[in-house]
């Protein structure tokens, strides 16, 4: 059926076919309706001229000039005449704007919560949603700069908070907060040789959650340190533990560890630096609750230093004197000794066969390795009867090499010494007088072949001539491992 000149149109509850259809007018439109067209019954579709914002009928159908859907119960997508995109689910909606271009997205929000800046070349994240202040999250290749709300950002990719951020530029990280009254951090970390730095730290100058953390300098003056807030000392200010490459510490330091201990009203420090040989320093006492062991070494260490070094040589400690015309001789030098010794007198004994001297608790004996020793035995005998003889020994492992004294002094120097090469030496002599204490030396460097207990040992010629060892008479040994 013709058209004619009707400005409504026609209607037609049939089929219309038609191969071009041509709508024209300021006010022109298609629509599409579900059921019958009236009033608060609005088109699920229409295609309008720009301007047109409601249908003869009454019902808005949005500014856009395509919309499908239903626009006034907000499930609708709608394009307007400059190509722009919404798509709307009740609250939340979903826009593009290839003029800009952007995207926004909302979520029961008037302005927009993600939003993608054209031209900015930024992806911009708010909470709750767009406005100043609300800018929690940027990815800003050119960054920085400001948004359309007027948050500034810095790029590349930032989160903001309203106390700080953290992002990354170049390759570089910053996180930054400057919350008060409570634990906090600052970061950054440079993405080249001269400027490498990592810096943790918190505003809290005088908390104890105040922590910090400093990896700074160049490459020719690394720092780093390790501090809680309000810790103080001489030379050092907030630093417990700091490790750097300078003179910092002391004017011969070129890399050096500072600790700092608030235990107490006064605060300590310790320091630990490397000299220009580097060798390890530290200005102040040292203490080990455990142990402290030194390696074996072929050879003494070496010159370097006034003072002495310690050093492991076959299982013993040895000892290096400092460098000779600087306060030592350069000698190497023997470090251990071992002396056991009787608390007490011993009881009266009257055995005709050596037996270990002992005071009941500790006897006068120790075990010895393989290897060369040097030993000095003093011993205090008490005459109980002015008869017999006396022997004083020592007992112990074989010996291969060296040679030992004896002797009773007090007594005649003709019968009362003697010397015994490739073993162990002892010493008699007779008891003259009662009540008397002979001091009997036994001393001489020995090599044992092997390994065993040495021991003093002592008895009397007559089980009627008894004798006691005083308290105070001692064993002493001496490993020999320096030349």
């Amino acid at each position: 059926m013709p058209f004619g000149e009707q400005q409504v149109g026609f209607k037609n509850s049939g089929l219309v076919i038609a191969n071009q259809v041509i709508i024209e007018g300021t006010k022109a439109g298609l629509f599409v309706y579900n059921g019958t067209p009236a009033l608060g019954n609005p088109p699920i579709l229409s295609a309008v001229a720009p301007g047109t914002t409601k249908d003869k009928y009454g019902n808005t159908i949005g500014p856009a000039v395509l919309t499908i859907g239903n626009f006034g119960s907000g499930d609708y997508l709608t394009f307007d005449g400059s190509g722009d995109m919404v798509a709307h689910a009740g609250a939340n909606a979903l826009e593009i704007e290839p003029f800009t271009p952007s995207l926004q997205t909302f979520a029961g929000t008037a302005n927009p919560q993600i939003e993608i800046d054209g031209s900015r070349s930024a992806i911009f994240f708010y909470n709750p949603s767009g406005g100043l202040g609300n800018l929690v999250c940027a990815i800003a290749p050119l960054g920085p700069g400001t948004d359309k709300y007027g948050n500034a950002y810095n790029g590349r990719i930032q989160e903001i908070t309203g106390t700080g951020s953290a992002f990354l530029d170049s390759g570089d990280l910053s996180v930054i907060n400057s919350l008060a009254g409570a634990m906090v951090v600052d970061a950054f970390v440079a993405a080249d040789a001269v400027t490498d730095a990592l810096i943790l730290h918190s505003p809290q100058a005088a908390g104890h959650n105040a922590y910090i953390l400093s990896l700074t300098g160049s490459a020719t003056q690394p720092q780093a340190i390790l501090s809680v807030g309000g810790n103080t000392g001489p030379g050092v200010t907030a630093r417990p533990l700091e490790i750097f490459n300078s003179d910092i510490l002391t004017s011969t330091g070129i890399a050096g560890i500072g600790l700092v201990s608030n235990l107490s009203s006064v605060n300590h420090i310790a320091e630990i630096y490397a000299d220009q040989f580097g060798q390890l320093h530290t200005p102040q006492a040292f203490q080990t609750d455990i142990n402290v062991e030194t390696k074996n070494l072929g050879a003494p260490p070496g010159a370097g230093g006034s003072g002495p070094k310690y050093w492991g040589n076959g299982g013993h400690a040895n000892v290096q004197s400092g460098q000779a015309g600087i306060g030592g001789d350069t000698n190497d030098y023997d470090a251990e000794r071992l002396n056991i010794f009787l608390g007490n007198d011993q009881t009266s004994q009257n055995n005709t066969v050596a037996a270990t001297i002992t005071d009941g608790t500790t006897p006068l004996s120790h075990h010895v390795g393989i290897g060369q020793y040097k030993i000095r035995a003093f011993i205090g005998v008490n005459q109980e009867v002015a008869a017999g003889t006396i022997t004083v020994s020592l007992s112990g492992p074989a010996v291969s090499s060296g040679g030992m004294s004896g002797e009773a002094l007090d007594q005649n120097p003709t019968s009362n010494e003697n010397w015994t090469t490739g073993g162990l030496s002892a010493q008699s002599f007779a008891m003259t007088n009662i009540g008397r204490t002979t001091k009997v030396i036994l001393e001489g460097i020995v090599n044992f072949s092997a390994a065993g207990t040495l021991a003093v040992q002592a008895k009397t010629s007559a089980g009627a001539d008894t004798y006691h060892c005083r308290a105070g008479s001692y064993l002493e040994i001496e490993p020999v491992t320096a030349t």
